[in-house]
């Protein structure tokens, strides 16, 4: 079938990892940190490795660690000061941290902190299963101070017809002639058996 091949792919990648035990170090002192995800998983080949944190300045260098296929170790250090500027981050790591509060009531089997999910959901404007999406025309069509009246609209002909020649659909089935055929079905039966009678 046509999901064959990209299963059969998935299922290949999943099998073997590029990157496995995944560590992933900022600088500065974790208090007032909050980086997601906790613990991140294994880096399959084709995917980037996405780890969003808050509460840490652009200096200083980031250190990532991993384990290879073969087992050996993988090393990289990133100097935060030649980071890109981007825009909207603060939206990925508002996603990633309600996703990680729903994770958290799931396992210790509670209800999640509705809360925290909602404030944060508002803040950084995202859907969540607290919040939803409103569109609201802010541009009204009158004033408030102008009276509201009411008017008869002709009704619209199509193009090329005129007054009079519009009818009502033909959507009614041919019960009357069958119940006609009926009809006369009957009587000629009626008039084959009294004839029988009479020669008889």
């Amino acid at each position: 079938s046509d999901v064959d091949g990209p299963l059969q792919a998935l299922f290949s990648a999943m099998e073997s990892p590029v990157l496995t035990d995944i560590r992933v170090n900022w600088p500065g002192q974790e208090t007032g940190r909050e980086a997601f995800p906790a613990r991140p998983g294994d880096l399959f080949q084709g995917e980037p490795l996405i780890h969003v944190v808050r509460g840490v300045p652009a200096m200083g260098e980031l250190k990532v660690s991993g384990r290879l296929p073969g087992g050996q170790d993988w090393n990289r250090t990133l100097d935060l000061q030649q980071a890109a500027s981007a825009t909207g981050l603060h939206r990925h790591w508002a996603r990633e941290k309600i996703d990680s509060l729903e994770d958290e009531a799931k396992v210790a089997g509670r209800e999640p902190d509705r809360a925290g999910i909602t404030g944060l959901a508002v803040k950084h404007g995202l859907m969540s299963a607290y919040t939803s999406f409103v569109a609201v025309d802010s541009t009204p069509a009158r004033s408030t101070e102008t009276p509201m009246v009411s008017d008869n609209l002709p009704t619209l002909l199509p193009a090329g017809s005129q007054a009079g020649m519009l009818r009502y659909p033909q959507t009614a089935t041919s019960a009357p002639l069958l119940i006609a055929l009926g009809v006369v079905g009957l009587m000629f039966s009626l008039a084959l058996v009294l004839l029988q009678r009479r020669a008889f």
